[in-house]
């Protein structure tokens, strides 16, 4: 039986690197799917529980629970002999503020001043919240921080975006502050249309570090 010629060969490849690619694509969207089904289904689960307990729903709730998951992370990172980085200093946030006025038009929103306090950026299992970016830090951060306005910047290049003061990202989403409607916001990436809205700061970093532990 005659060899296949060199140009049917590489067809041949080329149809099973395409296959491939496609089925590994069906996995992600696979995947994306579940994990939007498994946070729909804790936020109807902590909705409800507002529902019987409205006393017991309250900021201070979500304030704790993003804390908590926060903790979870850090004692994760800690079976790596890895950390979390140190609160940023009330200086450190108020050169942020200048800055981010000068170079983006926006303030810093105020609900997130009090995560940098907590912890100055994080990075784990593809989730990004960012960070003071370093050139406004005193001293060097333990993690390597994906800074504010440098990120802001790449996102500003499209016209459209320029409402949102953006805060972290994952592969799939965008999670950001809408200044003109004054809500914390999780964007599809990269079509931008609005994929949940949150009740605040806080609610949002619940979201965001739930999703990271998954």
């Amino acid at each position: 039986r005659p060899a296949p010629r060199r140009n049917e060969h590489r067809t041949g490849l080329r149809t099973r690197a395409g296959l491939f690619y496609n089925q590994r694509n069906k996995w992600l969207k696979t995947e994306a799917r579940d994990c939007a089904v498994k946070g729909a289904v804790r936020k109807r689960a902590e909705f409800l529980r507002c529902i019987a307990a409205p006393d017991k729903c309250g900021r201070k709730d979500y304030i704790q629970m993003w804390k908590e998951k926060l903790a979870e992370i850090a004692q994760e990172k800690s079976l790596y002999e890895e950390t979390v980085n140190a609160g940023a200093s009330e200086d450190e946030i108020r050169l942020l503020c200048g800055e981010m006025e000068k170079e983006l038009q926006h303030g810093l929103p105020d609900g997130y001043a009090g995560f940098l306090d907590t912890v100055n950026g994080l990075e784990f299992n593809g989730f990004i919240l960012y960070g003071i970016d370093p050139f406004l830090l005193s001293s060097e951060p333990q993690q390597q921080i994906s800074g504010l306005i440098d990120n802001n910047k790449i996102w500003y290049e499209n016209e459209w975006q320029r409402k949102f003061v953006f805060l972290g990202e994952s592969s799939i989403s965008w999670y950001v502050f809408d200044t003109e409607k004054r809500s914390y916001c999780e964007l599809d990436r990269p079509s931008g249309d609005v994929v949940s809205v949150f009740r605040d700061a806080e609610d949002m970093l619940e979201h965001v570090l739930s999703d990271a532990l998954m």
